[in-house]
């Protein structure tokens, strides 16, 4: 059974120029919306996905579910789909 792993590496090298965005762009976005970011990184000006280091992410994210989170989440920092997409605090 497929998941968002073989999904990212299926599709993360496609820029949403070329395709759409789609739900399992969505749900990988959901997962990402729980990461705990440096305060660098949720900051007015925010900063791009694939500029915030891959490090911090993989300490801060539980240890009950640090493996596959983490390799998501980096897969998603060095994509071309993702990797452009600025993180910035919103209230």
């Amino acid at each position: 059974m497929a998941d968002l792993l073989d999904y990212m590496a299926w599709r993360g090298d496609l820029p949403f120029s070329v395709a759409p965005m789609n739900a399992l762009d969505a749900l990988c976005l959901a997962v990402f919306s729980y990461e705990k970011l440096p305060p660098e990184a949720v900051g007015p000006a925010g900063m791009r996905l694939s500029d915030i280091p891959a490090e911090p992410l993989e300490e801060t994210t539980e240890p009950s579910s640090r493996g596959q989170r983490a390799r998501l989440l980096r897969m998603m920092t060095r994509s071309a789909r993702f990797g452009g997409a600025r993180v910035c605090y919103a209230a």
